[in-house]
């Protein structure tokens, strides 16, 4: 009993410190219930809010765009013009003229785009197949009529030089003249002309500025077989591919000219053989899609059913034809 009676006391005074941290968090917690606490926090909510309404509508923006791109890119790849163009689709007589409107409101008029220019420049390729029948003696001086534009003819009583053949140019007519060689003047762009004797070919192009005019030369083409031709122009550079295989490169010194007249197939009596599929790309198109030409081969049904082309015609050269055009 004495030492339970003699058990110290805890002195209430001091054991009061110990309990003073437990009532802190319960006046950190009223602060909440002050007005002024709470009108700070709707602020804050008020703001982000604001923040959030901007930003969804930036993201309604963005995305808007992006579908009208996509939209517009989609409408263009469904409804705009094509880039390619078949000016010749079949096998036509290299002899048979043939003058192809540029002009939409004409009736039976193909037009094609010009240049669709990358960042390399101006870029476009033309493609056709032939098959030739020629002989040397075709070659030499003759009488007849010079096609000086589509509308009217004009005779020329005299004799001229027929040094080329036209196979086809985008640009003028014939010349007219007694000095006349074949080659249409001014405008080619570009212009596929046969020599008279059948040995080779010359694609000429119009530039800017002087030289005005650029001839490149392909010797020792094949007879009775089918040649694929293709022109491909890349800013200064015009490739000449035969049967799908690169056999020149010219590097102009000037830019290519293009124009808006028609294009005109076979003028002047053309030439002794065939002419099949005649194609326009307004961009200079790749390996592959050339290779894909050769591999199709040139479309043999007549466009005019009177046209006898009798048996099929072999499409091969040598390998020898390509390393001789290496100089």
């Amino acid at each position: 009993m004495s030492d339970i009676a003699q058990t110290p006391k805890i002195d209430a005074a001091a054991a009061a410190p110990a309990s003073a941290p437990a009532a802190a968090p319960a006046a950190s917690f009223g602060d909440f219930s002050s007005k002024k606490m709470v009108e700070g926090s709707t602020e804050f909510l008020e703001s982000n809010s604001w923040i959030a309404k901007l930003a969804f509508l930036l993201m309604v923006i963005i995305g808007f765009v992006i579908l009208f791109r996509v939209m517009v890119a989609l409408l263009t790849w469904l409804f705009a013009p094509s880039g390619k163009v078949v000016l010749i689709k079949g096998l036509m007589n290299g002899s048979q003229s043939t003058i192809i409107s540029q002009d939409p409101n004409i009736q039976n008029s193909i037009t094609i785009l010009r240049s669709s220019d990358e960042k390399d420049g101006i870029e476009f390729t033309w493609s056709t197949w032939l098959y030739l029948n020629g002989f040397a003696g075709d070659a030499g001086m003759k009488h007849g009529t010079y096609i000086q534009n589509p509308i009217f003819e004009v005779a020329i009583d005299k004799t001229y030089d027929t040094s080329y053949k036209h196979v086809f140019n985008k640009g003028s007519t014939i010349n007219s003249g007694a000095t006349g060689n074949g080659i249409a003047t001014p405008n080619n762009a570009p212009g596929l002309y046969l020599r008279s004797d059948y040995t080779g070919f010359i694609v000429v192009l119009d530039t800017f500025y002087e030289p005005t005019q650029v001839k490149v030369s392909i010797d020792d083409l094949p007879m009775t077989k089918w040649i694929n031709v293709i022109i491909r122009v890349q800013n200064n550079n015009c490739d000449i591919y035969v049967n799908g295989r690169l056999v020149k490169r010219h590097v102009m010194t000037q830019v290519v000219k293009q124009n808006y007249d028609n294009v005109n197939v076979c003028l002047n009596g053309g030439f002794s053989g065939y002419l099949a599929d005649l194609t326009y790309f307004n961009s200079a198109i790749s390996v592959v899609e050339i290779q894909n030409i050769i591999s199709t081969g040139p479309n043999t049904k007549p466009v005019s059913k009177s046209l006898d082309v009798g048996e099929s015609k072999p499409r091969y050269l040598a390998d020898a034809w390509y390393f001789n055009q290496v100089k």
